[in-house]
């Protein structure tokens, strides 16, 4: 029979294993793994940033800028828009790299309906070479389920969800036509959350959201290969 000291001593083994594992697939990742650059996705082509700027979008709005994609920003918020925007132009000039860039004024909590999305891609999007899709726009639980103003809970569904399936259908069909035509590669990431794996009291509704963007990059995953499209989630907390 198992002791508590024995039991112990295997969990805390199993949790440093654990560990262990995903420190070295952080480093595995970081140094060779599939690096996101335009010699791989394209010269001159444009990286799609949603809730670009949040901190993670202009986070990421940086790096791709730096690796020398061209950027499109998307959120509600013009001042914001146009200040990350200043910030990508001035970092790229200092590099002499510039990067183009452009700015679209969407609330996707008021325009979400299919109509919406298509509007959107063919009006600001269908006259650039799209390379890469980031799914980054999401808006958290104000509060407790019981609490929370059915308004809010609906943004919360409308904007974590839709945007994801919606957007990203509209620019996949260029990706597919790239690829047909030039066998060139493209990216599409979907920003997730800790609260995907995690029970999350008082988030169950945004918790749900998430692991809804987890799922579907995992079915992209295989649908998409067959049209060169790099698809993945990521988990803003883990490492």
């Amino acid at each position: 029979m198992i002791s508590l000291y024995d039991l112990a001593i295997y969990l805390g083994m199993y949790q440093l294993a654990w560990w262990l594992y995903r420190t070295l697939s952080l480093v595995f990742r970081t140094f060779f793994g599939t690096k996101c650059t335009t010699q791989r996705y394209g010269h001159d082509s444009w990286a799609v940033i949603t809730g670009g700027t949040g901190r993670l979008g202009r986070a990421t709005a940086l790096h791709l800028a730096r690796e020398g994609f061209n950027i499109v920003l998307i959120a509600k918020t013009l001042p914001k828009l146009n200040q990350v925007a200043k910030e990508i132009q001035e970092m790229t000039q200092k590099l002499n790299k510039p990067v183009k860039t452009r700015v679209i004024v969407q609330d996707f909590s008021k325009d979400f309906n299919a109509e919406a999305f298509e509007k959107l891609y063919n009006d600001k999007l269908s006259d650039i070479d799209i390379s890469i899709l980031i799914n980054n726009l999401g808006i958290g639980q104000p509060g407790s389920f019981l609490e929370a103003k059915e308004e809010d809970l609906h943004d919360v569904v409308t904007v974590n969800t839709y945007a994801v399936v919606l957007l990203t259908q509209q620019v996949i069909k260029s990706f597919r036509k790239r690829y047909e035509q030039r066998k060139q590669r493209s990216l599409m990431v979907n920003t997730s959350d800790m609260a995907a794996i995690v029970p999350s009291p008082y988030h169950a509704t945004y918790a749900g959201t998430k692991i809804f963007g987890d799922f579907v990059a995992q079915g992209l995953q295989h649908e998409l290969y067959k049209y060169g499209v790099d698809v993945c989630a990521w988990r803003a907390g883990e490492i």
